[in-house]
C-alpha cells in the first residue's frame, strides 16, 4: 500500500509558448500537494500570467516512473483568467528524492468560449512534510 506524501509547494516561472506577447513568467504562489501512489491532489493561488491572483484545484495521474520522477496527466481549474474559473488540462512531470521535488507542468494552447489561452511550461518547487 502506497503511503500518503504531503508537500508545501512554490509556483515559481513559466514559459509561455507564444512569445509575440508580453506575460508576466514570474509566477510566484503558494500551495499544497498531497499524493498517494499514482493520484495527486494539488491546490493553491499564485500570480498569473496577467499579473492577477489565480487559485487552482487539481487532480494529477502519474502511472509513467522513472527513477524519482512520475509522470502522467493532471486536469481540473483555475480562476483569476477571466471572471468564471476555466478548465486546466495537461502533462505532469514530478521529481521527488523524498525531501524536496519539483513539478513541470506543460498546458497546450486552448480555446475557451472564443478566447484563446497561451500553451506554456511551469515550474513548481516543493518540500515534502509529514
Amino acid at each position: 500500500m502506497d503511503n500518503l506524501e504531503k508537500f508545501l509547494t512554490q509556483n515559481v516561472t513559466s514559459y509561455h509558448f507564444d512569445r509575440s506577447k508580453k506575460r508576466n513568467e514570474n509566477n510566484y504562489g503558494i500551495g499544497y500537494e498531497e499524493k498517494k501512489g499514482d493520484l495527486s491532489k494539488l491546490a493553491g493561488i499564485y500570480k498569473n500570467s496577467f499579473n492577477k491572483n489565480s487559485l487552482y484545484a487539481l487532480l494529477g495521474y502519474t502511472p509513467l516512473h522513472m527513477g524519482n520522477f512520475d509522470a502522467g496527466v493532471m486536469g481540473g481549474a483555475v480562476s483569476g483568467y477571466y471572471k468564471y474559473p476555466v478548465p486546466a488540462l495537461g502533462l505532469l512531470m514530478q521529481y521527488d528524492n523524498g525531501d524536496y521535488g519539483a513539478n513541470l507542468t506543460a498546458t497546450p494552447p486552448a480555446s475557451i468560449k472564443g478566447k484563446k489561452m497561451n500553451g506554456f511550461l511551469g515550474l513548481q518547487l516543493k518540500k515534502s512534510f509529514k
